[in-house]
């Protein structure tokens, strides 16, 4: 899981599968075995932990978020197998979006050429 630690404010995250390298500005979390990631990962995004983080951020122009105060948000211990009955709710949700998404793109590139032609005059 990777989150930006400069300008929290932009909430980006990113679930990753694979591993890598990242930038120092980017926090590379890994989940402890009692926790399932996506649910993890599905906690923290969202705008609670965003403003959580914003709390504790330091400097104006670019601000960057405090580790120990990222840390200290709270994220519920349910068991094992029901976090990752949430998670893969909320997973299914997103791939069904992805979907939706790329079916509107593929509209908008169909439907494209069939518009009239607008002349500037």
């Amino acid at each position: 899981m990777l989150i930006s630690n400069i300008r929290p404010y932009l909430k980006k995250i990113y679930f990753s599968n694979t591993s890598g390298i990242c930038s120092s500005d980017v926090l590379n979390f890994t989940t402890n075995p009692e926790f399932s990631p996506r649910f993890i990962y599905y906690n923290l995004h969202q705008d609670a932990f965003f403003e959580h983080m914003m709390k504790g951020a330091k400097g104006t122009k670019m601000p960057r978020g405090d580790k120990n105060q990222i840390l200290d948000f709270e994220i519920p211990n349910f068991p094992i197998d029901y976090q990752q009955k949430i998670a893969n709710i909320l997973t299914d949700i997103d791939n069904k979006i992805a979907l939706n998404n790329k079916l509107n793109d593929n509209l908008f590139y169909k439907i494209t050429p069939l518009l009239p032609v607008r002349s500037s005059a």
